[in-house]
């Protein structure tokens, strides 16, 4: 659709940015992932929602690009959205001891 359309080259427009900027250049990681996943839930006057706190409340698609991130690498398996903070750190060579869940350690190379 014309939206995802617009969506892709925003981003599109944001890694050229930070390729080309001295500070940025080979030092990003991009992480892109929706707000939060989404029960299904047709008792509901809007079905969709992200506040049920179910497991499909918490299932969220990302997307990890970066020096240091696998490159053309698809994870298909169920990740929780708690791993998204847990890593970030770890890419930034932080310590989330206080994280949620462990990080997705699977994008790494």
């Amino acid at each position: 659709t014309r939206g995802i359309a617009v969506i892709d080259q925003g981003l599109q427009q944001l890694v050229r940015t930070a390729d080309t900027s001295e500070f940025y250049a080979g030092r990003t990681i991009f992480v892109v992932v929706p707000d939060c996943g989404r029960d299904s839930n047709s008792l509901m006057q809007v079905p969709f929602q992200h506040h049920f706190s179910t497991r499909s409340a918490h299932e969220i698609w990302a997307l990890i690009v970066g020096p240091g991130v696998a490159r053309g690498k698809v994870l298909d398996k169920v990740k929780d959205q708690s791993q998204i903070a847990a890593t970030v750190g770890a890419a930034m060579g932080f310590k989330t001891s206080l994280a949620e869940a462990g990080a997705i350690s699977e994008v790494f190379v």
